[in-house]
């Protein structure tokens, strides 16, 4: 009877002395693909999770890499008008170079920059270049689809307006390009301009000179010639 219990309690203490064991291997498991990705940088691989630390424009961001890197991300496929007034390309977004035009551009551009930022703006995000584009643009930026919460960024981008194609090789620009065709046909955002019957060019500048005593309160009356931007009281 005492040999059976000996026997019992040593085949117990085996089996949990086991059992221990197993625990102990589920606590440790072996590095998987997806854990070893966590180590890659921007130079290897074609997709990554990361997280965004500046917005810089409506088509551009900086990101960490979980690795600790860093690097400037642009959304393949899509432009966004520039932020400053002298800075924006009307003859790219097929709108008239004139006053009116500028600004309507350097509005939108402001606007994309603030929806970058309300979407992406220190947000963990999912970043994937294209096989079929470059991998780094003329500027050496990474060039990327962003994705957040499944949805691509740069197609919204597109659909709400607040972006152009952007017409280099990549794999998605036929569905980027129809993206593109109805938000102009429904008038979205930047599309949405009016001509106006300002036709003042919007690269038209003025300086003023003072020519004689006289004028206002005065003051030497001045005239203009191009020097200063949509400077058009130049009367003291």
């Amino acid at each position: 009877m005492n040999k059976t219990i000996a026997v019992l309690a040593v085949a117990l203490f085996i089996g949990l002395a086991g059992c221990g064991g197993m625990a102990g291997n589920d606590e440790r498991p072996s590095p998987s693909a997806d854990a070893a990705d966590e180590t890659r940088g921007p130079d290897s691989g074609t997709e990554w999770v990361v997280t965004v630390t500046r917005v810089i424009d409506g088509d551009t961001i900086e990101v960490a890499f979980p690795n600790g890197e860093t690097d400037t991300v642009r959304l393949l496929g899509v432009d966004t008008p520039e932020t400053t007034r002298d800075s924006v390309t009307p003859e790219e977004f097929g709108i008239p170079d004139t006053a009116a035009g500028r600004d309507h551009l350097h509005t939108w551009g402001q606007r994309a920059t603030r929806y970058a930022t309300d979407t992406l703006a220190n947000e963990t995000v999912r970043i994937e270049t294209d096989p079929d584009a470059n991998r780094r643009g003329g500027f050496g930026r990474l060039l990327a689809y962003v994705y957040v919460d499944g949805e691509n960024v740069n197609e919204q981008l597109l659909a709400n307006g607040y972006a152009r194609l952007y017409d280099t090789p990549f794999s998605m620009r036929e569905a980027l390009r129809e993206t593109e065709r109805e938000a102009r046909a429904e008038s979205a955002g930047l599309w949405g301009f009016e001509a106006t019957n300002d036709s003042r060019p919007g690269s038209a500048t003025f300086a003023c000179e003072p020519i004689s005593p006289g004028g206002r309160s005065g003051s030497p009356t001045e005239i203009c010639t191009p020097a200063v931007r949509n400077n058009y009281n130049c009367l003291g």
